[in-house]
């Protein structure tokens, strides 16, 4: 028992006094190249049995095991730092390639619309309420009230103020804000922000409206501002309500177009 426990403390102190011997060694040996002749030979009788033990230990199992660890660890380090750029580039990679064709389709888009692309700063998520900041301000030709749509073709909020470089927009979902809407075969009704993508609208209990059917805005375009997710009816009230959804999803937005002077 106390064999192994002597056998384990000593090979600590084996790599230290292998580096150690090596130093030594080198040191005499520039010792040897700066004196004189008769030190040089002093010196060289020194170091002698010094570079015998240095040989042997290099030459030996432990002097190979040392030597073979260090360049395993080196080598191991080089493909850790090698592994970790292919994985960079692998989970860049789908990044790139989806931005890529969002922009192809955003730029390729034939449209009687004067448009202008946008980068969104701030997400709903990290701003007030349900707004966004994007990276177009008075340095561009937009406008206080220009609609905001997504790809594709979604609106989803008007420019609510401008600064420099960027502007706030308010989107058509922020809490309470009421919104002029239209559902087929039941006419104008309004939209209700209730936040995160969502609106709700009341309507007649009589009012055919099935999950499903889409709500427009009530513009020449007549486009899609929501999609009808769930209809909650009493047969004791009046009215029934409506929950809508944004057909996108406004937290991973990346890109937005300002239709300017709509």
């Amino acid at each position: 028992m106390n064999f192994h426990q002597h056998s384990r403390r000593d090979n600590r102190y084996i790599p230290r006094a292998f580096w150690m011997l090596l130093i030594l060694s080198l040191g005499i040996l520039f010792l040897n190249t700066v004196t004189n002749q008769s030190i040089s030979k002093f010196l060289r009788s020194i170091a002698s049995p010094i570079w015998r033990v240095e040989a042997r230990v290099v030459a030996s199992p432990l002097g190979a095991y040392f030597l073979s660890k260090e360049s395993l660890l080196k080598e191991n380090k080089e493909l850790k730092n090698r592994l970790n750029e292919a994985k960079l580039d692998l989970l860049l990679f789908p990044v790139l390639e989806s931005e890529n064709k969002e922009l192809k389709l955003l730029l390729g888009r034939v449209s009687g619309d004067t448009r202008l692309l946008a980068t969104v700063l701030v997400p709903p998520h990290r701003n007030k309420y349900d707004t966004l900041v994007i990276d177009i301000g008075e340095d561009q030709p937009v406008s206080k009230g220009d609609l905001v749509v997504a790809h594709p073709n979604v609106p989803i909020g008007i420019i609510s103020s401008l600064n420099g470089k960027t502007a706030l927009v308010s989107l058509f979902s922020d809490p309470d804000r009421e919104t002029n809407s239209l559902i087929s075969g039941v006419g104008p009704t309004t939209l209700v922000g209730l936040g995160g993508g969502n609106f709700k609208i009341e309507l007649p209990r009589s009012a055919v409206v099935n999950v499903g059917d889409v709500v427009r805005l009530p513009d020449l375009e007549s486009r899609v501002v929501g999609v009808v997710g769930e209809i909650e009816a009493n047969p004791t009230d009046a009215f029934k309500k409506i929950i809508v959804n944004s057909p996108i999803n406004i937290f991973s937005l990346r890109f937005v177009e300002i239709v300017v002077g709509n």
